[in-house]
């Protein structure tokens, strides 16, 4: 296993000395598969696939904002696309909340953050008769500030917020437990990882059942499938959970 650190330097420029390290370590090794998650691992596996990888097939999940086209045209590359149900958690709010104005959705500028408000942008035109308002950069201390501005008919749907603009990272449960106290409003969210640290619920993506498909694939590739013949899984795995107590 190992970490590009993409999210604590999303320019991503420590990749070229990170590739020579992995040279190193790796010239001796010969690869069955190689898993991919999040969409700088991908494109990083895609791109170092011969040089690195001995072209061993690559299984992904994690990736969001999915088109063939991040493939670069590779047959040996398959997985599962990280479809995060955001229009069944949205739906889920505006139910529970009928007079709902505006959904704050607060994100990062890293390539995850940026890629997932690309796919809630593309929902907006389907729920019309809401305001949909996204963060530009900040830190932490001014997004929660933010947040407690906000008026009482709006509602808050995390997309990402791991690095603020100072460059500092948080973690998904440290972030959702810094909204929750800011928050006058209720919070939403398409990530398990949020339950049980200030969100309602949603139609969360469960990360142990996204890797277990992933891996699901991976074992299919050992026993010996074809990476090509083996379609990319476009179907989202999430699952509609709530927290009682909030």
């Amino acid at each position: 296993i190992e970490y590009l650190d993409t999210k604590r330097l999303p320019d991503g420029r420590h990749l070229t000395e990170l590739k020579k390290l992995f040279r190193l370590k790796y010239q001796n090794r010969k690869f069955s598969v190689v898993i991919a998650m999040d969409n700088p691992a991908l494109d990083f596996a895609i791109d170092n696939q011969a040089d690195l990888f001995g072209n061993a097939p690559i299984v992904f999940c994690g990736i969001n904002n999915y088109s063939p086209s991040l493939l670069k045209g590779r047959s040996d590359v398959t997985g599962i696309v990280e479809a995060i149900d955001l229009a069944g958690t949205i739906e889920t709010m505006l139910r529970l909340h009928p007079a709902t104005q505006e959904i704050f959705s607060p994100n990062d500028y890293t390539a995850t953050g940026l890629a997932v408000r690309k796919e809630l942008e593309a929902l907006i035109p389907r729920f019309a008769k809401v305001r949909f308002r996204f963060t530009d950069p900040m830190t932490m201390e001014e997004l929660l500030k933010e947040l407690e501005r906000l008026p009482r008919d709006s509602l808050v749907l995390p997309i990402s917020f791991v690095t603020d603009k100072s460059g500092r990272t948080f973690r998904m449960t440290e972030t959702t437990k810094l909204f929750y106290e800011h928050s006058p409003v209720p919070i939403y969210s398409t990530y398990e990882q949020r339950l049980g640290f200030g969100i309602v619920g949603g139609k969360l993506l469960s990360p142990q059942i996204h890797g277990n498909n992933a891996a699901r694939i991976a074992l299919r590739i050992l026993a010996g499938e074809k990476a090509s013949t083996i379609p990319v899984v476009l179907d989202s795995d999430s699952q509609f959970m709530f927290d009682y107590s909030v």
